[in-house]
């Protein structure tokens, strides 16, 4: 992909990042090379499932896309105040351009797509609800942001899932090319000083510059291949318990809680599907380091818990490095936390213990 668009610098100058092989754009020329048929069985390419269900609402397709999806997918310029568009010349450039015709049109996430269809409304027992405006808003990474208080400026926040991701709202900056990029490695910034635009190290890095619904902000979003995933496979195989519950889950708490910090010298890492930021590679795997004839299972469960703290606060490290040099979580206010991983207490509290101060938002089940 690099060498058809005249190398990775071209990309990021294009997008705004590196983009590697889980981009919509890799995927893509990955169904010229070797399905080719597709593009002529598609009437259009839609870039979110919440645009698929758009059109059951509305009645009628709604070939429509947010700039903060869109900004995920490798297709579309680097935000800036005007917001962003396709990156056309790079689709040109990659043999890509015959799909732009398919791609969706880039929707505001304060604009309607539509009106609720009376199928719709009778479908879901409430028929009084017909004709009421319906909005694609934005994906998941801007909705948690926005929903948990996160979309403000300044404002952080932590999704624990499966897989998990540090993000902020950031103020926008002009788009330059990286190479030119300052990197201020100084003190802390202060609420009153505006942030830096990224540096060459930030994309190495694997930290993401993505559309806000306000043009004025951006997120900056560094994500993590496993977080909550590690805690499962240790639920699994470490306790042998295949039906993971609520119980199941506050056994593991109690079990990690009882054992110092530190986990009796015992380190876990966390890349159980490799690894996203601060570094990229899909082959890196996990380990345990330091087993000794002192080790028991509850040493293993806080360091499983303990590596996913230490993999979110390199995550969160590079995502200061990338906005505004280097930072220690003391620094910030708490971090918001969502996602299934927000309800567990072994997991806060260990990554309490290692700097990362968090602030749950959502003590309801799912």
């Amino acid at each position: 992909m690099a060498s058809l668009a005249g190398g990775e610098d071209a990309i990021v100058a294009a997008t705004g990042m590196r983009q590697g092989p889980t981009s919509v754009l890799a995927k893509l020329l990955w169904l010229q090379r070797h399905q080719p048929h597709a593009l002529k069985e598609a009437s259009s390419l839609l870039l979110g499932a919440h645009a698929y269900v758009c059109s059951h609402l509305i009645g009628r397709p709604a070939r429509v896309v947010d700039s903060t999806t869109l900004s995920t997918t490798g297709l579309a310029t680097c935000p800036n105040a005007n917001g962003v568009s396709y990156a056309s010349d790079l689709l040109h450039s990659l043999g890509l351009s015959h799909w732009l015709p398919l791609l969706p049109d880039i929707l505001p996430p304060t604009q309607s797509c539509g009106a609720l269809s009376v199928e719709a409304a009778e479908r879901m027992g409430a028929r009084h609800l017909a004709g009421i405006p319906v909005f694609h808003s934005c994906g998941d990474l801007g909705a948690s942001a926005v929903g948990c208080g996160a979309g403000l400026p300044g404002t952080e926040y932590i999704y624990l899932g499966t897989s998990g991701w540090v993000a902020g709202s950031f103020p926008n900056q002009p788009s330059r090319h990286p190479a030119s990029q300052p990197h201020d490695q100084g003190s802390p910034r202060l609420a009153s000083q505006p942030l830096a635009p990224p540096p060459p190290l930030a994309w190495s890095q694997g930290v993401f510059t993505l559309a806000h619904p306000d043009p004025s902000l951006v997120f900056r979003t560094a994500p993590i291949m496993t977080a909550g995933g590690n805690y499962k496979w240790a639920l699994n195989t470490l306790l042998n318990i295949a039906d993971v519950s609520e119980a199941a889950f506050h056994a593991a708490d109690v079990a990690a809680l009882s054992v110092p910090a530190g986990s009796g010298g015992l380190l876990y890492l966390p890349f159980l599907n490799g690894e996203r930021c601060p570094f990229e590679d899909p082959n890196m795997r996990a380990a345990f380091i330091g087993v000794s004839a002192a080790t028991t299972q509850s040493h293993m469960i806080r360091a499983v818990l303990e590596g996913v703290a230490f993999a979110l606060l390199s995550a969160y490290g590079a995502m200061h490095t990338c906005s505004s040099g280097s930072r220690s979580t003391g620094d910030t206010a708490p971090l918001r936390i969502v996602g299934g991983g927000a309800r567990y207490v072994g997991l806060i509290s260990v990554g309490a213990n290692h700097g990362i101060c968090v602030q749950p938002t959502n003590r309801l089940p799912r």
